[in-house]
């Protein structure tokens, strides 16, 4: 492989930062390099392709396709700092250049070429045959899992060891995270001839002293997370920006027997079914501990499965509500029934929820803004100090954060009805969510009189209502 230092007449052009050393050198089919702003993620890009371009003998010339979203961003920005590479560190290669309305060629004397195009037509690489592929700013809108799958199908038609590369910003727990850094920061099994790289800010030692600092001053939180910190938790779209694992994602623990735990169920004919369990404590802290997901359209089936979920805990369920659409009559398991009817007859009787979609994602907000008077529950790793939320997820709950994370808002194209709207697409645990929260849960009450009335003696010599509170809070 070329020496990934390139140089000019003046100055070295590119000498590659940590992460981006190993970029080049890995191993993997398959590659992407994810990073804040000004990491240089199109120059690497660029180096990669023309790297691989000379390494290769002359006399049996490949293609690598270097294509983007739109092709006025290609243009302006990634054939720009491409063709810069080439024309800087070694203008005697080129033998052709070619431009057109929707495609850029550039051929070096070795016959390799390098087509620059868009991917608002994607469809239309049917039949193309390249060497190496590499996707810039692969987490544009209109880059998605469908366009990837299509183009990994290219590379295996060249002549020489193919390779595929995607460069970019963080836009999320998308396609892009799930290929490629999901493993590293959720321990799941790795993608087989997939890596990705993604480089901590501080490892930049070419740009400014002040950079970080004038940026953070002038920029919103969201946007710092996301291109400057390179955060996969936030991303352009989210709906629940307020999600934050550091204080919303808490350790497995046995949820005390005495609190009060309700269910929501996402009935699915056409995608799966979800049900969540939420416990309420004595704080008003909302806790989701449970889920069940199973791509099973039969009412009887998946009543039976969480049935004996919540039987195998022996724990009391004071109410479960569902999709308030399961009273219409539908189809399921041969049956043209009402599913809400089919899922009493099988056991569980459930209550209409809301599909107050505003309403339910205002109530969100609420319950997961940090409240600057609320104390953090003794079974958090921060407990005791004050500014918590008042809901909280299992990490056992996997699809349920992955996909709250992953709930976004829909793109609206110029001309189209701004009104607010959420993609109804994997979000079936956040549905469920929503109308259990939207039935507003009761919070577990302390004992006042009867066989506790040891309980309300033992209460008069405290003072305070916060001190009341944290004698019965859950691990007191």
């Amino acid at each position: 492989m070329a020496d990934f230092v390139l140089r000019t007449h003046k100055a070295d052009l590119y000498d590659p930062l940590p992460t981006q050393l190993r970029f080049h050198k890995s191993k993997a089919r398959f590659r992407s390099y994810v990073a804040y702003v000004g990491a240089g993620k199109s120059l690497c890009g660029s180096v990669e392709a023309l790297t691989r371009a000379i390494d290769k003998p002359g006399w049996r010339p490949g293609r690598t396709l270097v294509c983007r979203e739109k092709f006025a961003d290609l243009e302006d920005s990634t054939w720009r700092t491409l063709k810069g590479v080439v024309m800087e560190t070694c203008p005697g290669l080129i033998m052709d250049e070619r431009a057109s309305t929707h495609e850029l060629r550039l051929t070096l004397r070795n016959g390799w070429e390098f087509l620059c195009t868009h991917l608002q037509r994607w469809e239309r690489f049917g039949s193309m045959e390249v060497d190496n592929i590499w996707i810039d700013e692969c987490n544009d809108e209109g880059i998605n899992f469908q366009v990837y799958s299509m183009l990994t199908g290219r590379i295996g038609r060249g002549r020489y060891d193919n390779a595929m590369w995607t460069t970019g910003n963080p836009a999320g727990r998308n396609w892009n995270y799930n290929l490629f850094f999901k493993y590293k920061f959720e321990g799941t099994k790795k993608q087989p001839g997939h890596e990705g790289f993604q480089p901590s800010p501080q490892e930049n030692i070419h740009l400014p002293a002040s950079y970080w600092d004038d940026l953070r001053a002038i920029w919103p939180a969201e946007w710092v997370e996301k291109f400057l910190n390179g955060s996969f938790d936030v991303y352009e779209g989210m709906v629940l920006s307020e999600l934050n694992p550091e204080i919303h994602l808490v350790d497995n623990f046995p949820v005390p027997m005495e609190l009060p735990r309700y269910r929501g169920l996402d009935h699915g004919i056409n995608h799966p079914t979800a049900c969540i369990w939420v416990a309420v404590d004595y704080d008003g802290n909302h806790l989701v501990y449970r889920e069940h997901v199973k791509s099973d359209a039969v009412p009887a089936s998946n009543a039976a499965y969480i049935l004996a979920l919540s039987a195998a805990e022996e724990e009391r369920i004071s109410w479960t509500a569902i999709d308030p659409s399961t009273r219409q009559r539908q189809t399921a398991g041969g049956v043209i029934q009402q599913i809400i009817e089919q899922y009493r007859e099988a056991g569980l009787v459930c209550r209409p929820g809301n599909n107050d979609i505003p309403g339910s994602i205002a109530l969100l907000k609420r319950l997961l803004m940090p409240d600057p008077r609320h104390v953090f529950p003794n079974w958090h790793h921060r407990r005791g100090e004050t500014g918590a939320p008042h809901l909280y997820i299992m990490r056992d709950c996997k699809v349920m954060w992955h996909q709250i994370q992953g709930w976004q808002w829909k793109a609206v194209k110029p001309g189209q009805d701004h009104r607010e709207r959420v993609v109804s697409k994997d979000d079936d645990t956040v549905a469920a969510l929503r109308y259990c929260l939207m039935e507003l849960p009761h919070s577990a009450k302390v004992p006042t009189h009867g066989k506790h009335d040891w309980l309300t003696a033992a209460l008069k010599d405290i003072d305070t209502p916060h001190s009341r509170l944290d004698r019965f809070r859950i691990g007191a």
